[in-house]
């Protein structure tokens, strides 16, 4: 068993080792050769993670490369590509993808898009019922979605209001905004034929921080199938780089007669320590089922290209689980979950 473990483990450094020579040999040799025009990042992000930590541990290490390339290929026209090779030690599984391949062409207030891209909709930090095209992984702590094959249309059709178009991957969407003063409102519709409809609205700016977002969907053929989804928030951000937010979101979800009905509450402040750290918290609770889920993260910039970052998510859960929707919260006993996180990442 242990010289199991040591071959994993030895494995394990050596892959890593390997994994950052090729980065940074690709990524030198690659932007060394790049004609006038091109531009080209690279990423390597390396965490270990700590998983169940209250009642069976479990650890594994993720490596991930990502690489961003952009070429000015004429006045106007842009092309921007990002692929990434990843590896878990947890399964084994390593992954390769491609998230971004596009190309974008921008003449006065219009702008083209072609290919596969991201649509960042919806507003709010953490709960975003509009953003229904490439959404956002809740689960993650930053704003990485995932890419469509799509074709979008942005015209500014004056210098308050614009209208964008999405087309593609069996989804058409519209959306149509306009600035009153400090505050932007928008207004939305999705369509997915053979799947769901949807409509939505947000706004944000002025106000004293406040925001919010609203959408109703239906199935399509069976509009008695339907939700209706909307957060509100406050947000205010301070002195240099320090924010706090507050969030409420309110769920229901009616289906072959039966309603569910869903409601959260988040808080958060993110407050620069010194320049190089940057300490973050924040509380989300289930006022429904009884969960309550408490993250926190430290980010230190350790070098110019360099980033280490500490991570620590703790949830009180019901033992029974959650409770049913509607029911008002769970009692009995409870128990706790805990994970941890350590990475770092370079900037090749």
């Amino acid at each position: 068993m242990h010289v199991t473990m040591r071959r994993l483990s030895l494995t394990i450094v050596a892959t890593a080792v390997a994994f950052v020579v090729v980065a940074v040999l690709t990524a030198r040799t690659a932007s060394a050769a790049a004609p006038e025009g091109f531009t080209l990042r690279g990423e390597f992000d390396a965490r270990y993670a700590f998983g169940n930590l209250v009642s069976d541990p479990v650890a594994s290490w993720n490596l991930r490369l990502s690489g961003d390339l952009g070429w000015a290929i004429l006045p106007g026209l842009n092309l921007t590509a990002r692929a990434h090779a990843a590896a878990s030690f947890l399964d084994l599984q390593p992954e390769l993808g491609v998230d971004r391949l596009f190309v974008q062409y921008e003449a006065g207030r219009t702008r083209l898009t072609m290919g596969r891209q991201a649509i960042n909709w919806g507003l709010a930090t953490m709960f975003r019922p509009t953003d229904l095209i490439t959404p956002r992984d809740p689960t993650t702590s930053d704003e990485s979605r995932p890419g469509k094959v799509l074709a979008t249309l942005y015209w500014r059709t004056s210098p308050v209001t614009g209208v964008e178009l999405v087309a593609g991957e069996d989804v058409y969407a519209v959306r149509a905004g306009v600035a009153i003063g400090q505050t932007n409102m928008r207004v939305l519709g999705v369509s997915q034929p053979g799947a769901r409809h949807a409509l939505g609205v947000d706004f944000e700016g002025g106000l004293g921080g406040l925001y919010g977002e609203a959408c109703y969907d239906w199935a399509d053929g069976a509009p008695e199938d339907y939700s209706t989804a909307g957060t509100l928030g406050w947000k205010k951000a301070f002195g240099s780089g320090k924010l706090v937010f507050a969030e409420y979101h309110r769920k229901d979800v009616r289906q072959g007669g039966i309603h569910l009905p869903f409601s959260f509450a988040a808080a958060g402040i993110t407050y620069p320590l010194d320049e190089f750290t940057t300490a973050s918290a924040a509380l989300v609770a289930d006022l429904r089922g009884g969960t309550k889920t408490a993250t926190g993260t430290l980010s230190m910039l350790v070098a110019d290209d360099l980033d280490l970052n500490f991570g620590v998510v703790v949830s009180v859960v019901p033992s029974g689980g959650p409770s049913p929707a509607g029911a008002g919260g769970a009692g009995g006993d409870t128990r706790l979950k805990g994970q941890a996180m350590v990475g770092l990442r370079w900037y090749l």
